[in-house]
């Protein structure tokens, strides 16, 4: 796996690896991490103030959280 930085974030670019299942452990606790933290990052930016931020983040948390509810298997 290989790092790139663009955009002041860090975006990590798998080389030939296979495509990798919402089943699979690995992508659980990637979406664990970073439903953790974007949680974080909405709580820092609630005691900032901000609310675009404060949604912006807890959007993100949400989708992680759906992720992990899809790789646990209870899509209910």
């Amino acid at each position: 796996m290989r790092a790139t930085r663009k955009a002041g974030f860090l975006f990590r670019v798998a080389l030939a690896s296979p495509h990798r299942g919402p089943n699979d452990r690995k992508v659980f606790r990637s979406a664990a991490r970073n439903y953790q933290r974007y949680s974080a990052l909405a709580r820092e930016a609630s005691s900032r103030g901000d609310m675009v931020a404060i949604e912006n983040f807890y959007q993100h948390a949400e989708h992680y959280f759906r992720v992990m509810r899809t790789a646990s298997g209870s899509d209910e």
